[in-house]
C-alpha cells in the first residue's frame, strides 16, 4: 500500500513553488533598486525656449509704427501680432489695439469683439485713408524732383 500524505520531495516541491509565488514586499522592491545602482533617473534634457526681451513702455517711434505701418498694412490685427512685430508687451498691445479702436482705424472682425480671441480689421474710412496716402506721396515726390 502507498503511504498516505505527501512525502519528503514532494513537500520540498511545494515549498519552492510557494517561494516563487510569493508576492515581493516594499523592502525587496527597495532593495533591488538600491542594488542596481541606487542612481535617480536622469530625465531627457527639454528645449528651453528664449525668454522675450520686450519692452513694457511705449516709446515715440513704437507709436509711429503702429499707426503707420503696423495698421495700415495688416490685413489682420491681434494682440499677439502687435506684440511680435513691435517687441512689445502684450498689455501694451490690448492698450494699442483699443485707442486704435477710440481712433476708428480698426473695428472687431465681423463687429463680433471676443474677449479672449480678439481679431481686428481695418475700418472702410481708415481703408480709404491709407489708399489716398500713397498718391498724395508720389506727387510730393514728384515735385520735389522739378525744382
Amino acid at each position: 500500500m502507498a503511504p498516505k500524505g505527501k512525502t519528503n520531495k514532494d513537500k520540498d516541491k511545494d515549498k519552492k513553488k510557494g517561494e516563487t509565488k510569493k508576492k515581493p514586499t516594499m523592502k525587496d522592491i527597495l532593495a533591488k533598486k538600491k542594488g542596481a545602482g541606487g542612481k535617480k533617473k536622469k530625465w531627457s534634457k527639454t528645449k528651453t525656449k528664449e525668454k522675450l526681451n520686450n519692452s513694457v513702455f511705449w516709446t515715440k517711434s513704437a507709436w509711429d509704427k503702429v499707426n503707420k505701418d503696423i495698421a495700415a498694412k495688416e490685413a489682420y490685427l491681434s494682440p499677439s501680432v502687435l506684440s511680435e512685430k513691435l517687441k512689445i508687451n502684450v498689455s501694451l498691445a490690448r492698450a494699442a489695439i483699443q485707442q486704435l479702436i477710440a481712433d476708428e482705424k480698426i473695428m472687431a472682425h465681423n463687429n463680433d469683439p471676443h474677449s479672449k480671441w480678439s481679431v481686428y480689421v481695418k475700418t472702410e474710412k481708415f481703408t480709404k485713408e491709407v489708399e489716398a496716402r500713397p498718391v498724395e506721396a508720389t506727387k510730393e515726390k514728384k515735385q520735389k524732383g522739378k525744382k
